[in-house]
C-alpha cells in the first residue's frame, strides 16, 4: 500500500468542496487561493487527482481539465510517474498567470471568434510557408472525411473542430497550436448550450455551409495563395457569427 505524503495529508484539508458552477474555474480558484496563502509554493507537488476527486467532491475528468489548462498555461508539470508540480516561478509571476487563467464573467463566444480567426489566419499562413504537399493532401483527406460525415445527416458534429485543430498542427508552432486548441475547447461550451436551442435542420445547414468554407479555405493553401487563405479564414469565423446573432 502506498505511503501517504504528510504534507499532502495537510495541504489537501484547505481545500474545500466546490460550490461554483464551473468545475474547472472552481479548481483552479482554489489552487490560486493557495497560492496567495503561501500554502502551495513553487516546486510543491499537487495532491493526487484522487485525493482531490475525494475533497472536492467532484467528478475527477473536472480536476484533470483544471490541471491540463494549467499545464497548458505553463503553471504546473506533469512528471510521469511522479506527480503534477507548481511551475518554479515567482510567486507573482504564478499569482498573475493563475488569475487570467480563472475565466472572465463577461467573456463571450464573439470575443473566443474574433481572437481565433486572427490566430488561425495567421496558422493558414503558417501551413502554406511550413507545410509539405502530403501534409496538406492529409488535410484535404480529413476535410473529405468531416464533409463524407456531415452530408449523411444530422447528428453529433464534434467531428467539425477537428480541421481545425489539423490546420494548427500543420502549422509548425506548437505554442499557436495550443493556443487555438484551448480557445477551441472554450467554444465547445458555448456551441452546446447555442446547439441545444436551434432547430436541428438549421444547423445542421449551416454546418455544411462552414465545410464548404473550409474547402475555401483548404484551397487557398493548396494554391499557397497566403492572401486568400487569410481572406478565407476571417470569412469563414465571420460567417459563423452572423448565424449566431440571427
Amino acid at each position: 500500500m502506498r505511503r501517504q505524503n504528510p504534507k499532502h495529508e495537510q495541504l489537501i484539508q484547505h481545500f474545500k468542496p466546490v460550490e461554483m458552477p464551473d468545475l474547472v474555474d472552481a479548481v483552479v480558484e482554489q489552487i490560486r487561493d493557495l497560492v496567495d496563502a503561501g500554502l502551495l509554493k513553487p516546486g510543491d507537488r499537487l495532491p493526487s487527482e484522487k485525493l482531490l476527486e475525494e475533497k472536492l467532491e467532484i467528478p475527477r475528468w473536472s480536476i484533470n481539465k483544471a490541471l491540463r489548462r494549467l499545464e497548458t498555461y505553463g503553471i504546473v508539470k506533469t512528471v510521469p510517474q511522479s506527480g503534477t508540480y507548481v511551475a518554479n516561478l515567482g510567486v507573482e509571476m504564478l499569482r498573475g498567470l493563475l488569475s487570467n487563467v480563472i475565466r472572465i464573467d463577461n467573456r463571450n463566444f464573439d470575443d473566443l471568434a474574433d481572437v481565433r480567426s486572427v490566430l488561425e489566419a495567421y496558422a493558414a499562413e503558417l501551413v502554406i510557408e511550413n507545410a509539405t504537399d502530403r501534409e496538406i493532401q492529409e488535410l484535404q483527406a480529413l476535410h473529405e472525411d468531416i464533409y463524407g460525415k456531415m452530408k449523411s445527416g444530422p447528428g453529433p458534429h464534434a467531428v467539425d473542430p477537428i480541421f481545425h485543430l489539423k490546420l494548427a498542427e500543420l502549422s509548425g508552432n506548437s505554442a499557436l497550436k495550443s493556443v487555438i486548441t484551448l480557445l477551441i475547447s472554450e467554444m465547445m461550451q458555448f456551441r452546446e448550450s447555442f446547439e441545444a436551442n436551434v432547430d436541428k435542420g438549421v444547423y445542421h445547414e449551416r454546418l455544411l455551409n462552414a465545410e464548404e468554407e473550409h474547402a475555401r479555405i483548404l484551397e487557398a493553401i493548396r494554391q499557397r495563395n497566403v492572401a486568400g487563405a487569410r481572406e478565407k479564414t476571417l470569412s469563414h469565423f465571420q460567417a459563423t457569427k452572423s448565424f449566431r446573432k440571427r
